[in-house]
């Protein structure tokens, strides 16, 4: 849980490091994921917002 936490926020790692190839691989895939998933979440998040004050103002 911490592993996956420090990596999806992308703190990056003072106390612990993935010493294999494939663990690496999916860690950069989690942190990538991560910040994908904060974007999509905050765009979408702005279109309701910005769709409803569109519609409010077509009233």
């Amino acid at each position: 849980m911490y592993y996956s936490f420090t990596t999806l926020t992308t703190l990056g790692y003072g106390d612990i490091v993935p010493k294999n190839y494939k663990v690496m691989m999916f860690s950069n895939l989690e942190a990538i994921i991560g910040q994908m998933y904060s974007a999509i979440v905050l765009a979408r998040l702005v279109g309701l917002y910005t769709a409803e004050e569109m519609s409010k103002t077509d009233d």
